[in-house]
């Protein structure tokens, strides 16, 4: 997986200096995010995949998805366990 690095300011003291946070790059499918948590490092240099913790994958569907969605009928079916 290829990411990228990206300075975000501390939103408790905005006036901390920035620390570096990967963000991924899926080019352009757009409706798949990947939402990396990492640790922040001090610069870009100091950043390496060991500070990936984790991933969580975000689905957002489009727009004719959801209209599909919003127009369908939803039939119940039961099935017997044996």
């Amino acid at each position: 997986m290829k990411y990228r690095l990206i300075a975000k300011a501390n939103p408790l003291n905005r006036e901390a200096p920035k620390k570096w946070y990967a963000s991924p790059k899926l080019g352009e499918f757009g409706t798949v995010r990947l939402i990396l948590q990492s640790g922040g490092v001090d610069t870009s240099d100091e950043f390496n995949s060991s500070k990936i913790k984790g991933v969580k994958i975000v689905f957002t569907p489009g727009s004719e998805l959801k209209s599909q969605l919003h127009n369908s009928v939803v039939n119940t079916i039961l099935l017997n366990r044996y």
